[in-house]
């Protein structure tokens, strides 16, 4: 909530075109995009400490992270000047792509366990909704970077996700729990 509304603070001071506001947002998002990262390892530490492989998720989202900042780097180790600036935007893509990624991963093991918290499952969909949009703002902006409309997109995601968190440990009880196990029948 402090970054939205710094980040608005700059807006209005030096305007959306501005140095100042590019490098706060870019750079305080990377930041964000990071700490959303370890919530989702923190995440699936905690379902798989249900289903007993929970000693392996750090070393793996610690894998993972360094195989995303390799592979961030290595497309713009050629880029020459501004390569921080450049690093940081791929970076940020990156992560949300594979914050997508995870969260997907995340609601399926989630549907393997029976009798999973309800706030952890809204969580986890609010996350991956927030994550799924700038992803999606990461891919409009590459295929159509003319276009205006995306600049709305992140203060809108940062809302209606702050919405959801807010519903979810407002109104769902820390003791509700659903069934998530599908259950078929062979007829």
């Amino acid at each position: 909530l402090s970054f939205t509304v710094t980040a608005a603070l700059i807006y209005l001071l030096y305007g959306f075109r501005s140095l100042e506001y590019r490098y706060f947002y870019f750079f305080g998002d990377a930041v964000l995009s990071l700490l959303l990262y370890l919530v989702l390892a923190g995440l699936f530490e905690r379902i798989f400490s249900e289903l007993g492989f929970s000693r392996y998720v750090r070393w793996v989202a610690l894998l993972v992270l360094a195989g995303t900042v390799g592979v961030s780097y290595s497309i713009v180790h050629s880029a020459g000047d501004r390569i921080l600036g450049k690093f940081v935007v791929e970076l940020q893509q990156n992560l949300y792509f594979l914050g997508v990624v995870l969260c997907t991963l995340l609601w399926f093991s989630m549907r393997k366990l029976n009798n999973m918290p309800m706030r952890l499952m809204q969580i986890t969909l609010g996350l991956g909704m927030f994550l799924g949009a700038h992803a999606a703002l990461y891919a409009f902006h590459n295929m159509f970077p003319s276009l205006a409309f995306w600049r709305y997109i992140p203060p809108a995601s940062y809302v209606l996700f702050l919405v959801v968190l807010a519903h979810t440990f407002t109104t769902v009880p820390e003791t509700a729990r659903v069934e998530t196990r599908l259950v078929t029948q062979l007829q």
